[in-house]
């Protein structure tokens, strides 16, 4: 590999942590929501 085909790679990961890590965030925000929802219910 060269050194550039080594940091695409490295970038590429990095990109798709951070997509990760956006749609588990969003994952908790429609947990609360939904909570919230509840409790107005109530």
């Amino acid at each position: 590999m060269t050194k550039d085909e080594i940091v695409k790679a490295l970038v590429e990961q990095v990109m798709g942590f951070k997509i990760r890590l956006i749609t588990l965030n969003a994952g908790f925000y429609t947990v609360d929501v939904s909570k919230s929802n509840k409790f107005v219910a109530c």
